[in-house]
């Protein structure tokens, strides 16, 4: 509800009252709710407040990268999850997710909002190929003891992931999720959007590949005798996931499409004779 809320206290004040006014006058109540009435008053006017609800959300913030993690080592009778280990791969690997999406998904979503070009910020790059980086070397590190120094439940875990998962942890997680954003980020490939959208898509699928890995890892160890090299997550996991991803999209298009702001007229060119922006646009665009 805290992000939700700021989404909005983010937006254009002035842009997000007219387009509700426009709407049907049974909707507006609606409208207001969804947005928290956001349109008549700013966060930013109270500091003291402000600055509280900043420190909030940074504390809900790490504790939702990281929540599944802890609740995952204090579930009983699965030693491969009672680590630390997958704590801080959720962790890394959503600040290489959150990174990727303030750098080129928020841009885009802006431009089809408002129709407005925002550069991308170079300065996310080295931030979302470390975090990236970080979370591969604590898998390997991972395994590499589980392997080594693990107990027999933890060493039937490190056979699953190094043998019936393995072609599919190489491909979802090494090769999609780890090689090819390093390689687009750290290399000039990066200068083309292309490359850069598809190592965004990269690491949100090897973020979704690793948890995926661990958890079906720990599943498979409560059942019985040899059957657990064989296991596989219930077909309705699948779809709750793929549920879940279109319910966001969906989400998103119908927040986009009910309180999209205006479009300035030719947002990304300059009227012959007339400056680019106006000072207002150029106020909002900085």
């Amino acid at each position: 509800m805290g992000a939700w809320w700021l989404t909005f206290q983010s937006m254009d004040v002035a842009a997000l009252g007219r387009s509700i006014e426009r709407l049907p006058s049974r909707l507006r109540p609606l409208a207001d709710f969804f947005s928290l009435w956001t349109r008549f008053w700013r966060l930013e006017q109270r500091p003291t407040l402000y600055r509280a609800v900043l420190a909030a959300m940074l504390l809900l913030g790490l504790f939702a990268a990281i929540y599944s993690g802890i609740f995952l080592m204090n579930e009983h009778g699965v030693p491969v999850w009672n680590s630390p280990a997958q704590m801080l791969i959720f962790f890394f690997i959503a600040v290489a997710k959150g990174a990727v999406v303030l750098m080129l998904f928020v841009p885009l979503l802006k431009r089809m909002a408002t129709g407005q070009r925002i550069p991308i910020d170079p300065s996310l790059r080295p931030v979302a190929a470390a975090s990236v980086t970080l979370t591969m070397v604590v898998w390997a590190g991972w395994l590499w003891w589980l392997g080594r120094f693990g107990t027999v439940a933890e060493l039937r875990a490190a056979n699953l992931f190094m043998g019936p998962y393995a072609q599919a942890i190489l491909w979802n997680w090494w090769i999609v999720g780890f090689l090819l954003p390093i390689t687009v980020l750290m290399s000039p490939l990066g200068r083309n959007k292309v490359f850069y959208y598809l190592a965004a898509a990269g690491i949100l699928w090897g973020s979704y590949a690793v948890r995926y890995f661990i958890m079906i890892g720990g599943q498979a160890l409560n059942r019985s005798g040899a059957s657990y090299l064989a296991f596989q997550p219930n077909d309705h996991v699948l779809w709750y996931t793929g549920f879940s991803a279109l319910f966001m999209v969906g989400l998103l298009a119908l927040l986009l499409s009910i309180l999209s702001l205006e479009r300035p007229a030719n947002p990304d060119r300059s009227v012959k004779g007339a400056p680019a922006m106006s000072a207002k646009g150029s106020a909002y665009h900085g």
